[in-house]
């Protein structure tokens, strides 16, 4: 993928249709491209780096996001330049930091768009930004958990519906932490036509039909209706971590992403983020269902979730 002109058209279009999406990705890549996997795999990484939203108002949209500079929490010297970026864009703050004492560094990354990091004191990061016009955010993990939706408000607003018929149907196996074939009882399920549009939905005891909410969103609170376990913390390696088919809703993986500036990985069969402070992985863990309030979480975090 040529993520980097992507990353540029997609700052130059603003916003669109999902579909004009997946045409601007056949463009780039040619005909030969597995557009369903091509466009989900730069859906997930556009969006976790905080370049791009996706489905924005639920509907089937997307939106370049404003570019600011968002501080890393573990390293207060070091600002990456997040949102949609022009070549103009990134020129800008390398001479505004060459002229105000901090240097830029363009690091690659796997399987998505470079990282732009700016290095310097809090004060000269600031004034880098203020010359080019553009927001800084010294800790901007912390300051995105405020405005997080709990999954049980997600529960609790989720509209019940009878489901589609004659489509054909999942399950999300709460044993397995994996999506099976089977039609299982009390959890997450995958709707699919013949067309290929897919609907997701979960079952509450006592609730007539099926809560329809995005997937995501869907299997965590099946695990929350059910007790189980998806999300666990390192604190000693300082790592978040989820099941493959279980990655954290949109919101929240962005959160836990953006506290290291890098792309989850893949270890011992799990979705692993690094460099997650205590505090940050404590309101994620409660604001997805998955652990209980901690003091020591919400003496830095209170009100965030």
């Amino acid at each position: 993928m040529k993520w980097e002109i992507l990353l540029h058209w997609l700052t130059h279009l603003g916003g669109g249709s999902w579909a004009a999406f997946r045409r601007t990705l056949l463009e780039l890549a040619g005909p030969d491209l597995d557009v369903d996997a091509a466009s989900r795999r730069a859906r997930v990484r556009l969006s976790d780096l905080a370049h791009v939203n996706f489905f924005v108002g639920g509907g089937r949209r997307w939106q370049a996001l404003a570019p600011l500079l968002g501080g890393l929490p573990n390293d207060p010297a070091v600002a990456v330049l997040y949102g949609g970026r022009t070549p103009r864009l990134v020129e800008d703050v390398a001479t505004a930091g060459a002229k105000l004492g901090c240097g830029m560094e363009l690091l690659d990354v796997a399987d998505g768009p470079r990282q732009v990091r700016l290095e310097g004191g809090q004060e000269a990061i600031a004034a880098v930004g203020a010359a080019v016009g553009l927001s800084y955010v010294p800790d901007i993990a912390a300051a995105l958990c405020w405005s997080l939706e709990p999954i049980q408000t997600m529960l609790q607003d989720a509209v019940a519906e009878a489901p589609p018929i004659n489509w054909t149907v999942r399950s999300f196996d709460l044993d397995g932490l994996a999506w099976t074939d089977q039609v299982l009882p009390r959890t997450a399920y995958e709707y699919s036509s013949r067309y290929g549009e897919r609907r997701h939905y979960v079952r509450e005891p006592g609730r007539r039909g099926l809560l329809r909410m995005n997937r995501r969103a869907a299997v965590y609170v099946a695990a929350l209706l059910n007790s189980v376990s998806l999300a666990h913390y390192d604190a000693a390696a300082r790592c978040l971590s989820t099941p493959l088919d279980a990655p954290l809703p949109e919101a929240y993986s962005r959160i836990a992403t953006l506290c290291s500036g890098r792309l989850s990985v893949v270890e011992d069969g799990r979705l692993t983020y690094q460099d997650v402070p205590p505090e940050t992985a404590g309101v994620i863990l409660v604001a997805v269902g998955q652990s209980s309030p901690e003091p020591r979480w919400f003496s830095a975090g209170k009100g965030r979730s």
